[in-house]
């Protein structure tokens, strides 16, 4: 409901006259986010999930606003790569990430996945695979004496241009 266009709620989602009679006021984003720190404002999200715990990882470190929601399985997170389809268990997750690590292997074969043992290549929509990614988030961290800063950024590989375009950026 947050993403829709229309004011209809829709399941556990919640529109604006949920929104308007928060302590904060808002109203629902009814587009597009603009940074990936706005799930923090929709209806169900908490900090303990959008930052993860102990015992959670945090949606922040597996989620993105940028590309075409298409999952690069050469270079995502395990967890995320178990999203791909109840059939990646932990197990296969980890044999996924040693062969995207071994010698030799073809990685920009988008079906590569279909190698690895115990997995049924069918359960996996291959329209929400790729093997490239445009989109890239930087971490740099600056140390002046007993000060440390943490930034990180998110640029956007513009092939044509033999270039990277910062998109955004943050003080961690």
């Amino acid at each position: 409901d947050w993403l829709d266009k229309d004011d209809e709620v829709t399941g556990m989602g919640a529109e604006n006259s949920y929104y308007k009679n928060l302590a904060k006021p808002c109203s629902s984003k009814n587009g597009l986010m603009d940074c990936i720190d706005e799930l923090l404002m929709i209806k169900g999200v908490t900090k303990e999930l959008y930052y993860g715990t102990q015992e959670t990882p945090a949606l922040e470190k597996c989620l993105t606003i940028y590309g075409d929601g298409k999952i690069n399985i050469n270079t995502s997170p395990k967890l995320v790569l178990r999203a791909l389809s109840t059939d990646i268990t932990a197990d296969i997750a980890e044999k996924m990430d040693e062969y995207r690590k071994g010698e030799g292997n073809d990685l920009d074969d988008v079906n590569w996945y279909r190698k690895i043992p115990g997995l049924s290549a069918g359960n996996i929509n291959s329209g929400l695979i790729a093997v490239k990614s445009e989109y890239f988030t930087i971490t740099s961290t600056g140390i002046l004496g007993n000060m440390k800063e943490n930034v990180m950024g998110v640029v956007k590989r513009e092939p044509e241009r033999e270039a990277v375009r910062l998109l955004s950026w943050k003080i961690e």
